[in-house]
C-alpha cells in the first residue's frame, strides 16, 4: 500500500528529502540565439542518431532509464511538448533534464508556446551549466540546490520569451504550463508553473510524493483551505490557470524543491490529460508497481489508464527510474497510439497552427 505526501505550505514533504531554495540572478544573454544553437553542442547533449537501448526493467539493479509517451488522443493536434536530454556539467556523469510543457487550451498557438517554453529553458540551462563553467577551465559540478536556484531565476526569462514570441507573431493570447526536473547524481531539483504535476515514487517504501503546486484557480483555493480536495476535482476553476508561462504574472514564491533519489525511485512528470485520471496519488504508485520496473510499460499504462477513464485531451508523460549506476539513462519514446477517445474539442478554436518555421522568434 502506498502512502501519499503532498507538498503544501502547511504539510511539507519530509525535510530530509525536500528543501526550499533561495533565488539567484541569471542574466538573459540568449535572446539572439537561433534554434540551430544546440546543433553545435557537445555530443553528450545531442540526441543519439543510433539505436536506442531497450530498458530491461531491472529496476533498482539496472541503470537509469526514462520513457516518454506523448499522445494527441481525441484532439485535432497535440499542444504538449517534452524535452529529455543530458547536460554535460562535468563530474562522473551528466545531469539529466526532464521537462514537459502543455500549451493552454483556448489560447492561440498552444503547441508553439509549449515548444518555445522548453526551447528557452534548455538554452538557459545549457549556457549556465555547460558553457559558463567551462570558460577558461573554471567552475565545478553544480549541486541540485544551485540548479534549483538558477531555474527560479530563469522562469521570468522563459515567460518573457513566450510573451515576446506571441507579440511578434500577432497571437491574441498564448501560454503554457511548465514542469521540469534536473537529476544530478542521486539528487534532483524540480520546478513548475501551471498545473502540470511531478511526482516522486518510491515503490520499496510505498511512498508517493506530489512535488509540485497546482496553479489553477481550484488549486489555489485548495491551498488556501477554502475548498476541499474533493471539491477541487470538480470545481469549475480547475481548468483556469492563475499562473502560467507567458502570462501576466508568475508565483511570488516559485515552487522549487530538491530531493534525494535512491535506485529504483521514479520521477513522473505529466500533463493533466494523464494526471486527471488518478485523483488519488496512490493509484499512480500502484500503476507503476504493476509495470514491474520497465519504464516504457509504466508510461504506456499511465496513458491507457487515463483513456479508460474517458480522457480525450492530449496526453504526455515522462517516467524516469533512477538507477544503480550513474551515466546516460536508457531512453524509450512510445509512438502515437491514435485517438482512442475521439471527442469534439472543448475549445472550438483549438485547431492546428501554422508550421513553426513560419513563427518569428
Amino acid at each position: 500500500m502506498f502512502t501519499v505526501e503532498r507538498r503544501m505550505e502547511d504539510d511539507p514533504v519530509r525535510s530530509d528529502s525536500v528543501s526550499p531554495l533561495t533565488p539567484v540572478v541569471v542574466e538573459d544573454t540568449l535572446d539572439d540565439m537561433s534554434e540551430d544553437t544546440l546543433k553545435e553542442a557537445p555530443d553528450d547533449l545531442r540526441p543519439s542518431s543510433g539505436p536506442v537501448p531497450v530498458d530491461s526493467g531491472n529496476g533498482a539493479e539496472g541503470p537509469a532509464a526514462v520513457a516518454v509517451c506523448s499522445q494527441t488522443n481525441g484532439r485535432s493536434n497535440n499542444e504538449d511538448s517534452y524535452f529529455v536530454q543530458t547536460l554535460p556539467i562535468g563530474g562522473d556523469a551528466p545531469a539529466v533534464l526532464l521537462a514537459l510543457s502543455d500549451g493552454m487550451g483556448g489560447h492561440d498557438f498552444g503547441e508553439h508556446a509549449s515548444r518555445e517554453t522548453l526551447r528557452k529553458l534548455a538554452l538557459l540551462l545549457f549556457e549556465q551549466f555547460a558553457i559558463l563553467p567551462r570558460l577558461n577551465g573554471e567552475g565545478s559540478v553544480p549541486t541540485s540546490e544551485e540548479i534549483g536556484r538558477a531555474m527560479v531565476s530563469m522562469m521570468p526569462l522563459v515567460s518573457a520569451h513566450v510573451q515576446r514570441i506571441a507579440e511578434m507573431n500577432g497571437w491574441n493570447r498564448s501560454g503554457a504550463t511548465l514542469v521540469a526536473a534536473v537529476v544530478v547524481g542521486d539528487t534532483a531539483a524540480v520546478i513548475n508553473v501551471g498545473d502540470s504535476p511531478a511526482y516522486h515514487v518510491r515503490p520499496d517504501g510505498g511512498m508517493v510524493v506530489h512535488l509540485t503546486e497546482d496553479h489553477s484557480l481550484a488549486g489555489m483555493l485548495l491551498k488556501a483551505n477554502l475548498i476541499t480536495a474533493e471539491m477541487a476535482r470538480v470545481h469549475e476553476g480547475r481548468c483556469q490557470l492563475e499562473h502560467y508561462i507567458g502570462g501576466p504574472n508568475l508565483p511570488n514564491e516559485m515552487p522549487v524543491r530538491t530531493l534525494t533519489l535512491v535506485p529504483g525511485d521514479y520521477l513522473v512528470l505529466c500533463s493533466d490529460g494523464v494526471s486527471n485520471s488518478f485523483p488519488e496519488e496512490a493509484v499512480l504508485g500502484n500503476l507503476l508497481t504493476s509495470a514491474g520496473g520497465a519504464v516504457a510499460d509504466a508510461a504506456t499504462e499511465l496513458v491507457v489508464h487515463a483513456r479508460r477513464s474517458g480522457e480525450h485531451d492530449n496526453q504526455t508523460v515522462i517516467v524516469y527510474r533512477h538507477g544503480l549506476r550513474p551515466g546516460t539513462p536508457l531512453m524509450t519514446v512510445i509512438p502515437d497510439m491514435g485517438p482512442v477517445n475521439p471527442h469534439p474539442s472543448d475549445f472550438p478554436d483549438n485547431v492546428p497552427s501554422p508550421p513553426l518555421a513560419e513563427v518569428r522568434a
